[in-house]
């Protein structure tokens, strides 16, 4: 994420001159907010940023607050900016324009901060340039976090398949493609991942004496004559072995014709009982 940040940040200073540009980004669920990119900013700015950004002045302190864009235009001259004229002056920065980097429902994710070293009246030009670069850095904010939350509730399914000996995988009918989860792969021996992510590459480990079966129960759920597909059968594992397996799954969606074209199910190993 900073590193899209950083892009933007400076793909937005090369659209003006003598400007600073810095991301300053809220901690979830606190009214905190902390430099993410800007890796321009001079010292004694980047200590004001940290420091005094909630201090209640103009500029960007403004907007972290309200939400609303703002500019101003003589940081030494504005009687809105007496908290921190001495930290614009250390930096040798005379004004500053900010706007709210806002989420699609609404929500404060952090501010765009634009700084000159002159003063600098609000342009048209200006604006626009702020509003774009602040709805580009929004949509990379909310794509980051929804990957991450994705990740995250991946990572909590795989603990809880993990725990139950479930293993996961996920078919697209139309491609060939499968998707199997780590224990799904660690259930036959492989490292997560390794197993060939292809519907034949599946089919080929079954065992010959089962593969009737399994096609029969697969068809029978392809023709809505079940609700649910479920086979019992062998799997080779990679060192050779053969162990059973009990696979449970639906049909998530057909096309217009009505042909399946998305399955997803479970695998729990049964070799145990079947020895009974």
């Amino acid at each position: 994420l900073e590193e899209l940040l950083e892009g933007l940040v400076q793909a937005t200073q090369q659209q003006t001159d003598d400007s600073i540009a810095a991301v300053m980004l809220r901690e979830p669920d606190t009214a905190k907010f902390y430099l993410a990119a800007g890796s321009d900013v001079p010292l004694p700015l980047r200590a004001s940023l940290q420091n005094q950004f909630n201090c209640g002045c103009g500029g960007p302190c403004v907007t972290s607050q309200s939400g609303l864009d703002s500019f101003v235009e003589n940081i030494p001259k504005s009687p809105s900016c007496d908290t921190c004229r001495e930290s614009a002056a250390a930096a040798g920065l005379a004004s500053c324009a900010s706007a709210a980097l806002t989420g699609a429902q609404g929500e404060n994710l952090g501010v765009l901060v634009l700084f000159s070293q002159q003063p600098r009246p609000s342009s048209r030009a200006d604006y626009e340039l702020l509003q774009a670069a602040a709805q580009l850095a929004a949509i990379g904010i909310e794509h980051w976090r929804n990957i991450a939350l994705l990740k995250r509730s991946e990572e909590r399914l795989e603990r809880a398949l993990w725990g139950a000996d479930l293993g996961l995988w996920d078919a697209n009918l139309s491609t060939g493609n499968v998707f199997f989860s780590d224990h799904w792969n660690r259930m036959l021996g492989y490292a997560p991942g390794e197993f060939p992510t292809r519907i034949e590459s599946l089919l080929a480990i079954v065992h010959p004496e089962d593969q009737p079966i399994l096609v029969k129960a697969w068809q029978d759920h392809a023709a809505g004559l079940t609700s649910y597909f479920e086979s019992e059968h062998r799997l080779q594992a990679k060192d050779g072995r053969w162990i059973w397996v009990c696979d449970r799954a639906r049909i998530i969606s057909r096309d217009e014709q009505g042909r399946p074209i998305r399955a997803a199910g479970t695998q729990y190993e049964i070799s145990q009982r079947k020895k009974i």
